[in-house]
């Protein structure tokens, strides 16, 4: 492992300063971009297809700091750790294992990579990485190796003071392109990915056989099991609910729920679009098993605007059409924002893959589930086109990091930088700050947020940090909490289990009377 630190001059530290004097009209309404910055080190600049946000402790002591931990794709995996705060990044070097087994027909490893993995963050902070790229040497590929899935996987703990990669249990096959899925009691379930057994057809198209095996993670064993058998489509939109069962919202249109306790699902709705490739899901801030499906493409047509919502609170769910957004978009991000609201962020607005020009969307929009009248508002343009392998996550600070992006047809170099979106609630007016909170809270318990602000808050919210890639958060969600005011500080009730907020390290921000929030304080709930 070898870590090296960078500052990036006044681009990030001074470019917030700047957005935050700026007086333009419009960002109390439309929120603002900061400047375009490169992402890695000069030397090694790369493309951060994969994005969570992480906790740390600098130097082994001092309060907890939110950092964003990035990997890029193809060979060694170069990561980075990156500090909002400073600017600062340090390189995390990812080396292939040497014991990569072969597929079975004798055709040798060609590289291994954590590109394409699934990944969230285990309750005692670690990154859990599972999967990612074991290429096998076949000519019939245009490259002259077939991608596949690693059978291996892999944690890092961001709060070592030099952390790196270690190698945990294998699963039972290869998967390229899975999702993990945190569940209430700290395990984890991984879905969906290819196998290691891939090659491509006389076309050069790839070949590989999908993984129906639903495996759970024992992070007190660092094992594998296999607890049930369901082909899904790759990166599938898994959400954990609040009675403990885990929801497929997509990208096809066949909804289930999934019984991780004996291995079950049960069929729910369809939602109406055909299919939704590249599109996204979130946990809708709404109410609680509220799920919004947003864009996506299909069969040949140019992205759609649609979105769609279901509330799996009731008895017979069923999806119903949501609030268009005012270009249709594939290949996006979606963020949940601490007043609830969410980000649309990039994508293109013509087809997942293909077409003679591509056609990206620079506008960012917002819905406020909240309001009067939902519907999406346009937000501030970025700078740079953010498509296929871009990601996007919520700051401690709120704001929003937009990153990477990979080639597309007219747009032929990867993206390897990041931009910085200040959402218009930094615009008006104030903001409320914690002066101290606990760093751990068991569930159900009341605990003490000490502010100057106590009787001017109007809502206290949990985020879980972001695990972003491909156009799907595999962590983010948003846990409003009961409070009372007393006196100089906050009263403030933990969720009551983990299937409402899984274990692990959240964001707390309270919100004053115009929702504009504080910069997070980070606690350990368990």
């Amino acid at each position: 492992m070898s870590s090296r630190g960078f500052v990036l001059r006044w681009t990030v530290v001074l470019g917030f300063a700047a957005v935050l004097a700026a007086s333009a009209q419009g960002n109390d309404r439309r929120g603002a971009w900061g400047p375009v910055f490169d992402w890695g080190l000069p030397e090694r600049l790369t493309t951060p297809i994969h994005a969570s946000v992480v906790v740390t402790r600098p130097g082994g002591q001092g309060p907890l700091v939110g950092q964003v931990f990035t990997h890029g794709y193809y060979g060694t995996t170069w990561s980075y750790l990156w500090n909002p705060e400073t600017g600062v990044f340090t390189l995390i070097d990812f080396f292939p294992d040497d014991s990569a087994r072969e597929c079975g027909d004798g055709r040798p490893d060609a590289m291994t990579s954590l590109f394409c993995s699934g990944h969230c963050v285990l309750a005692d902070g670690q990154l859990l990485l599972a999967g990612g790229d074991l290429m096998h040497e076949d000519q019939n590929c245009p490259l002259g190796y077939a991608f596949a899935g690693a059978y291996y996987s892999h944690t890092i703990n961001p709060l070592d003071p030099s952390p790196t990669y270690v190698r945990a249990g294998d699963m039972n096959q290869g998967r390229w392109y899975p999702t993990n899925t945190m569940l209430g009691d700290g395990s984890v379930v991984t879905f969906s990915g290819l196998t290691e057994c891939a090659s491509c057809d006389d076309n050069g198209f790839p070949i590989s056989p999908l993984n129906t095996d639903v495996e759970r993670y024992n992070p007190a064993t660092r094992t594998w099991s296999i607890i049930s058998q369901r082909a899904l489509p790759l990166y599938p939109w898994m959400h954990l609910l609040s009675n403990g069962r885990v929801f497929y919202a997509g990208p096809g249109r066949d909804s289930h729920r999934f019984n991780p306790n004996n291995g079950t699902w049960s069929f729910v709705d369809f939602f109406d679009h055909p299919y939704r490739s590249y599109g996204t899901s979130v946990l809708y801030p709404a109410g609680p098993d509220q799920v919004l499906v947003i864009g996506g493409a299909c069969c040949g047509d140019f992205a759609t605007n649609t979105t769609e919502i279901i509330d799996l609170s009731l008895s017979s769910p069923q999806w119903r059409p949501g609030p268009a957004m005012r270009t249709g978009r594939t290949q996006l991000n979606a963020v949940l924002l601490p007043d609830g609201s969410v980000l649309a962020v990039g994508g293109r607005s013509d087809f997942d893959f293909g077409g003679p020009q591509a056609q990206p969307v620079y506008r960012a929009e917002r819905l406020d589930p909240f309001a009067r009248r939902q519907r999406w508002k346009r937000m501030a343009s970025m700078s740079r086109p953010r498509m296929y392998h871009s990601t996007a996550v919520l700051l401690p600070d709120g704001r929003v990091l937009s990153a990477g992006g990979t080639v597309a047809e007219g747009y032929p170099l990867d993206e390897k930088n990041a931009q910085i979106f200040s959402p218009p609630y930094l615009f008006k007016g104030a903001r409320p700050v914690i002066t101290s909170a606990p760093e751990e809270v068991t569930y159900g318990a009341s605990f003490s947020v000490v502010t100057a602000e106590a009787d001017q808050i109007s809502s206290v919210v949990l985020i879980r940090p972001s695990s972003v890639t491909h156009a799907f958060n595999m962590e983010q969600r948003y846990v409003p909490v009961t409070f009372a005011s007393r006196g100089g500080s906050l009263e403030v009730w933990a969720p009551s289990g983990g299937n409402v907020a899984p274990p692990g390290y959240y964001m707390l921000f309270i919100l004053n009377r115009d929702r504009v929030p504080s910069t997070a304080a980070f606690i350990r709930l368990h």
